[in-house]
């Protein structure tokens, strides 16, 4: 992997991803918001409803080290379905990272479904500990089956 800027040399995804600071450049008022995704040339997302063959392993690396630095990961739930999510931060090593950076060891899993059309059996992303899934007051009708674990969001 190699740094074009601000000079050109060799890297990797852990330095890229290492001490960020995300919430320090947000606005008081305001969240910081990144965006971290892949597509092929054509614009397509994902090859047979999976990820995998847009993306090399170091990709990989460093989309799971990015993990490290934030509060949240939001992926459709189309997503979650075709690659049955689990947990957000994928070892113990980058939890362990992310707890040296003041973060939780897991970040929240923000699933973004128009219907909340999830299969049951799915183990809700990032739900450790018997954390809930959050939904916002619009899609309290649509939890179904989650109907005693919803926490809303006010």
């Amino acid at each position: 992997m190699q740094l074009l800027y601000p000079e050109c040399r060799p890297t990797s995804p852990a330095e890229l991803a290492s001490d960020l600071r995300f919430a320090d450049k947000a606005r008081p008022d305001r969240p910081y918001l990144i965006v971290n995704m892949v597509s092929s040339l054509d614009g397509k997302a994902t090859i047979e409803w999976r990820t995998k063959g847009l993306s090399t392993d170091l990709d990989r690396e460093l989309f799971h080290r990015l993990r490290t630095q934030v509060d949240g990961v939001m992926v459709g739930a189309g997503t979650v379905r075709a690659e049955r999510y689990g947990r957000m931060t994928k070892s113990e090593e980058l939890r362990a990272a992310r707890v040296e950076a003041g973060l939780a060891p897991d970040p929240h899993a923000i699933v973004v479904s128009a219907r909340l059309d999830l299969p049951a059996d799915l183990a809700w992303p990032g739900a450790i500990d018997g954390a809930a899934p959050v939904l916002p007051p619009w899609q309290q009708g649509v939890a179904g089956y989650l109907a005693e674990k919803t926490v809303v969001a006010r």
